[in-house]
């Protein structure tokens, strides 16, 4: 699927969850508490960072799916296929599970001044 088509999906996905928010200009991605937790790659690729047995699951059904952002491997998270973006209902459970997750890990400390 071509990237632009890719970043419709996602920006649409994620525009109709109603616990998550769309950041970024350039590089698309949503947070919680100082997390990554979904983005589209500067490839146009969509990646959702799971918990480890979500992972597994995916990539037992989808086959390996690594994400690749400027050269690194972004660990935990799975690359979204062209069969999962063409089913909203099974990319928005992943989109919840993502945020499941996201949930569970201690939040960062902010940067910004108070």
């Amino acid at each position: 699927m071509e990237a632009q088509k890719i970043k419709e999906i996602y920006t649409t996905a994620i525009k109709n969850h109603p616990l998550l928010e769309l950041k970024g200009k350039n590089m698309l991605y949503t947070s919680l508490n100082g997390h990554m937790h979904t983005t589209i790659t500067k490839e146009g690729e969509m990646g959702i960072r799971l918990a480890k047995e979500d992972r597994k699951a995916y990539e037992d059904k989808y086959g390996p799916s690594a994400v690749i952002s400027y050269g690194a491997t972004l660990r935990e998270y799975v690359k979204i296929n062209d069969e999962v973006l063409a089913n909203q209902n099974e990319l928005n459970e992943l989109l919840t599970k993502s945020l499941n997750y996201i949930k569970t890990l201690e939040p960062k400390p902010t940067k910004k001044p108070k």
